[in-house]
């Protein structure tokens, strides 16, 4: 799906409220979601946000600035790492293609980190909450 975006349609997204995983978040990074009518998130800016109250506008900013690190330092690993010659590369993968370069280049982020729970994990590693990778990113990517 083509988006002719143009920020004049105030979209009323409350992020706070969703608990998604990376992977999750990454593929409405690049793609939105075409039953909804979203558009891809990289798309979106500030103006997109809900503003009925000063709380929720500082929350949903404030998530969306986490997520938007997040995708870029998986992208970028990607790029690094040659999984890919550029993140436009995507736009002619298969659905296969693309999982398996996000896989790729999430693998290499979480290698970065500390294992998590030496004693036995309780969640699996992609149910890992998108603030929590994001703490890990600006403690051991920066």
């Amino acid at each position: 799906m083509h988006y002719n975006y143009k920020h004049t349609l105030h979209l009323c997204f409350i992020f706070y409220l969703y608990s998604l995983s990376v992977k999750s978040y990454w593929e409405l990074w690049h793609w939105g979601h075409q039953t909804n009518q979203t558009p891809p998130y990289r798309l979106l800016t500030a103006y997109d946000f809900d503003r009925s109250t000063p709380q929720v506008f500082k929350a949903e900013k404030a998530l969306f600035s986490k997520i938007r690190k997040v995708i870029q330092t998986v992208d970028q690993l990607s790029v690094d790492n040659g999984y890919v010659a550029n993140m436009d590369a995507y736009k002619h993968m298969t659905t296969q293609q693309k999982d398996e370069l996000y896989r790729q280049g999430y693998e290499k982020l979480l290698s970065k980190f500390p294992p998590r729970n030496p004693q036995g994990a309780s969640r699996r590693v992609g149910e890992i909450c998108i603030r929590t990778v994001y703490a890990d990113v600006m403690r051991y990517c920066n």
